[in-house]
Formats: C-alpha cells, sequence, structure tokens
C-alpha cells in the first residue's frame, strides 16, 4: 500500500485543514461509502474541550481532513504536523456563558 502525502496544513485558529494527496496508482474507493455520517471526536494537547473531524470525500479520494474546535477555543497553539490525538467519546464539558 502506498501512502499518502500531506500537501498542506493551516491552522485558521478555530480548527484546521490538512490538505492530502493520494498516489494515483491507488485504488479509488467507492463514493457510496462517502455518505455515512460518523461524528468523530479527538483529544489534543493544547485544545481542552476536544477537537471534530470530517474527512472531505470526492471522486473516491479523501482529499482533506478539516478539524474544528468543539468549543469556542483557539486551535493557534496546535501544531498539527507533531501534536498527538486521541480518539474521544464525547466533547469534554464545554464552557458556560461564564467562561
Amino acid at each position: 500500500m502506498l501512502p499518502a502525502k500531506i500537501v498542506s496544513r493551516e491552522n485558521t485558529g478555530g480548527g484546521f485543514f490538512v490538505a492530502i494527496e493520494a498516489p494515483a496508482e491507488v485504488e479509488r474507493f467507492d463514493t457510496r461509502t462517502c455518505a455515512a455520517r460518523a461524528e468523530v471526536l479527538l483529544r489534543a494537547a493544547g485544545v481542552e474541550f476536544g477537537l471534530g473531524v470530517v474527512l472531505q470525500c470526492k471522486d473516491g479520494r479523501v482529499p482533506l481532513l478539516e478539524g474544528y474546535a468543539v468549543d469556542a477555543e483557539d486551535t493557534s497553539s496546535i501544531n498539527t504536523s507533531v501534536v498527538p490525538f486521541a480518539l474521544n467519546q464525547e466533547p469534554g464539558p464545554l464552557c458556560t456563558n461564564g467562561g
């Protein structure tokens, strides 16, 4: 199996985008499998309440990984190339209007 290549990373402060490129010789997947939705939550250093992630599907490829802060947190300090992520069953306790 050939690995996908990370083309770019962008941290917006409210989340991040990771552009992904699969080698041309890697078989495309059935796009009907993209229709299934599942919420994936992660824990990451630098974010108290967690992150949600979405894999964007297009033409049998996954060209983009999108991450977003579950609560109104700044993700600017997260270095997505080195931070360890862990699956989370549910978001952390969300802050209230009192902060």
